[in-house]
């Protein structure tokens, strides 16, 4: 197998020709800004942070529509009150799952965790008819879903059981259960966002060894790889693979497009690399190529890179 061959089989792909999957949000955590400025500006970047419903103008529905119909999809598009979605569960039965899964939804826009859990949890567990089956086939599938998977960083996904599945392992993170928030991701399919979800929730747990394992031998293809690389660094660093450490930093910062929050968040870690290691500074690198098309990249591609140094340098 040659190198790029092996450095294929160890990164991470996910296995689907299409993904719900539509976009990536890098935002400063503020939980750690003190006082009443940290409050004042969490509460406007609030809406930006969390959308689970796509803006613009709600899909219209076919003539002749029933008034049950009406009332359902008027609710869901109105995109703040949970409390009218919960009414409407309770009149029409056939549609309790899909009201109680667009209010947890609402209220986990409002970041409203606890109901937002229960909600979910009900909506998951009714189920819907034939109706309520095809309005969502027809109106829904097409509705983003802005769901915060680690500290600073959210992904868009279309409406789906991964999107419900991934905003109620965050509600459930956040009122305390994250071993109930792991059972809840286990099942969804293999995605970057799942395993940036476990590993988030795996590392506030110290369950440094689940992070290392998800994420061996990823590369850095996307800011959501490179978010992944960050918990990895940590974890690394927490139970002393220093060497290991370093290497997972140097990939978050190998590719250029990478979130500057990641990249300043990566160069954190290599200072406290650091002085964790009681480097005076980091560990020599080998010299820049003279040539900018030679790239270094595995171990037989470094090799060869040394060999074309050597006899350009004439060493």
């Amino acid at each position: 197998m040659s190198s790029d061959q092996s450095r294929e089989a160890s990164a991470f792909h996910d296995p689907r020709d299409l993904t719900p999957f539509r976009g990536v949000q890098i935002h400063v955590p503020l939980l750690s800004v003190p006082g009443a400025l940290g409050e004042r500006i969490a509460n406007a970047s609030r809406r930006y942070r969390i959308r689970p419903l796509s803006p613009g103008v709600a899909p219209r529905l076919k003539p002749l529509t029933p008034r049950p119909v009406k009332h359902i999809h008027a609710a869901i598009f109105s995109g703040a009150e949970p409390e009218r979605l919960i009414t409407l569960a309770r009149t029409y039965p056939g549609w309790a799952g899909l009201c109680y899964v667009m209010a947890g939804l609402q209220a986990y826009q409002m970041r409203q965790f606890p109901q937002a859990a229960e909600l979910l949890r009900r909506g998951i567990n009714t189920v819907n008819d034939d109706d309520a089956g095809r309005y969502i086939a027809e109106n829904l599938l097409q509705l983003l879903t802005q769901v915060e998977l680690g500290d600073g960083v959210s992904v868009r996904v279309l409406f789906s059981e991964e999107a419900v599945m991934l905003a109620l392992a965050h509600s459930l993170d956040e009122i305390g259960e994250p071993e109930a928030a792991l059972e809840v991701l286990e099942p969804l399919p293999a995605s970057l966002a799942k395993v940036l979800a476990i590993s988030q929730i795996a590392a506030s747990l110290e369950r440094h060894d689940l992070v290392i394992g998800l994420s061996d031998g990823l590369r850095n293809v996307d800011d959501l790889a490179a978010a992944i690389l960050l918990l990895r660094a940590r974890s690394l660093r927490a139970v002393g693979r220093l060497k290991d450490t370093e290497a997972a930093i140097a990939e978050i910062l190998r590719r250029k497009r990478t979130s500057l929050l990641l990249r300043n968040a990566a160069m954190t870690e290599r200072a406290l690399l650091v002085l964790d290691a009681g480097w005076k500074a980091l560990p020599r690198r080998r010299p820049r190529p003279i040539d900018r098309k030679l790239r270094p990249g595995g171990k037989a591609e470094q090799q060869e890179w040394m060999r074309a140094y050597r006899n350009k340098s004439g060493k």
